[in-house]
């Protein structure tokens, strides 16, 4: 086996699990509203399943504004500084949750939400040229050979 190949596998064993874990702590943060919204709507006024479903469109709303200039801004930065900016601010957003108790602070956390984890997603651009980064060669036979886009 060649250094490079085992430079890749060894990548691989790294890159794969906290792969794994984003996307488990990315289902649960979008679980967490739903969860949390038969709470909500009994101690905090003016909640109620609008205000909760409009919220959840809104994180969409900001997830969807920065996707595309995230694959730009990765371009220029590296893969590795931008999922670290990813992180970093999605768990500040994601713990400034905690401080919701009107509407509007849950519509603004939940955009500023939406915006920090754009680009999280390995079926995103960005997510994508993270990972073909590290893809491998066409005549390497470990791992599996992918497509080329």
């Amino acid at each position: 086996m060649s250094p490079l190949d085992r430079a890749r596998r060894k990548a691989y064993r790294r890159l794969l699990p906290l792969c794994f874990i984003c996307y488990v702590i990315a289902y649960v943060d979008r679980a967490n509203v739903a969860i949390a919204k038969l709470t909500m709507t009994r101690d905090l006024p003016g909640f109620d399943n609008a205000v909760i479903g409009f919220g959840a469109g809104i994180f969409f709303l900001g997830y969807f504004l920065l996707e595309i200039p995230g694959t730009l801004i990765v371009e220029a930065w590296s893969a590795r500084k931008w999922i670290s900016r990813i992180m970093i601010t999605w768990g500040i957003t994601a713990a400034l949750t905690a401080a919701v108790t009107t509407p509007f602070q849950f519509y603004l956390v939940r955009f500023l939400l939406g915006l920090a984890e754009a680009g999280s997603s390995s079926t995103s651009p960005t997510g994508s040229r993270a990972a073909t980064a590290r893809a491998p060669s066409p005549t390497s036979s470990w791992p599996p050979r992918w497509p080329r886009s």
